[in-house]
């Protein structure tokens, strides 16, 4: 499927970059879902959750989560080393989200000019991929709000039952 993805200018820049970061990140999800990357690390349901064009568009970081079987990890969000040589956040979680951006890392050219093909730009972006452990952190953060032992909160109704009921307590 071919995508013009260069009809809008001027100050429908915005528009047309919010088309092209939907598009890439549809195509790259396709090509996942297809299987045309051949690679045994990317086995198993990735998504791609978001594409960040740079102004000029000839960058692209792409995010991609890694669902587990079991279900995200609920461990605290992982960093990836923003810069080769210098450690993010999330460099210690190793593990299927590393083996899948090593594997995306690594095809990183083949994707690329598939997108060339399929997208009608000038110049298609580089890519990088990064993995996106918004999904992690807030099933987290959905498991610690579980377990605070916070009472339910009392209905109007219930208040004004409580607030009749024992008027000689207020004298």
């Amino acid at each position: 499927m071919s995508h013009v993805a260069a009809q809008h200018t001027g100050s429908g820049g915005r528009i047309r970059t919010e088309r092209v970061r939907g598009i890439i990140r549809e195509e790259i999800a396709g090509m996942l879902l297809r299987q045309e990357i051949h690679d045994p690390r990317l086995s198993g349901f990735i998504s791609i959750t978001d594409v960040r064009l740079s102004a000029d568009m000839n960058y692209a970081t792409v995010y991609f989560s890694v669902v587990e079987e079991s279900g995200p990890a609920l461990s605290p969000p992982p960093v990836v080393a923003a810069e080769e040589g210098h450690q993010g956040p999330a460099e210690a979680e190793g593990g299927r989200s590393r083996a899948c951006q090593q594997a995306l890392a690594h095809a990183a050219g083949f994707i690329r000019s598939q997108l060339g093909r399929r997208i009608q730009l000038r110049h298609t972006p580089h890519l990088r991929f990064l993995p996106d452990h918004s999904l992690d952190y807030g099933m987290r953060m959905d498991r610690l709000l579980g377990s605070l032992q916070i009472p339910p909160a009392e209905t109007e109704a219930e208040a004004e039952t409580a607030a009749h009921s024992s008027p000689a307590e207020d004298r």
